[in-house]
């Protein structure tokens, strides 16, 4: 840590956020990041499947309605992917 205020206030972003907390830019940020990618997925993934069965029951009457909900969970898992990246990153 920095012994008086004018070192701390002139000590740059980089290193002031791995004095107080170096555990940050380590493995915990990491952990985030995963925790969050992963989750988002499973949710959206839960969510689009049952939109997607929801939309085969709907139209099960055309010849390749089948492949709806697997349409739906592709879109969940790039979705989801995507989006737990960009909030826990």
């Amino acid at each position: 840590m920095t012994t008086n205020l004018s070192e701390l206030f002139s000590a740059s972003l980089d290193n002031q956020s791995k004095k107080i907390c170096p555990i940050i830019n380590g493995i915990l940020s990491d952990a985030i990041w995963l925790q969050t990618a992963l989750w988002t997925t499973i949710f959206f993934t839960v969510i689009y499947s049952l939109a997607g069965i929801w939309a085969w029951v709907v139209f099960r009457s055309y010849k390749w309605s089948f492949l709806i909900p697997f349409g739906f969970i592709v879109v969940a898992l790039l979705t989801g992917f995507v989006g737990g990246t960009a909030v826990g990153s």
